[in-house]
């Protein structure tokens, strides 16, 4: 996305897209860390019976956020 908005917009533009788009990545990566911490105390005895809420595939959600996967692609799984 900022090869294209490098390429393909005005400077008014570009100083609207990035912080937008920084704030919503800031975002993902901040919620993405809360569900690796929370996959990590579920593991914690004293968090056996807890609800897994949004973290049972939070690594391999990540590791797909990481190499920039495409959302709508199928989640990571090892081969």
């Amino acid at each position: 996305m900022c090869d294209g908005a490098d390429k393909y917009l005005n400077d008014k533009e570009k100083a609207e897209f990035y912080p937008a788009m920084f704030r919503l990545m800031d975002e993902n990566f901040q919620r993405m860390e809360e569900d690796l911490v929370w996959l990590s105390d579920k593991f914690d005895y004293r968090n056996k019976d807890a609800d897994w809420k949004n973290s049972k595939d939070a690594l391999q959600r990540g590791m797909q956020k990481l190499r920039s996967g495409y959302p709508a692609d199928p989640v990571h799984k090892a081969k």
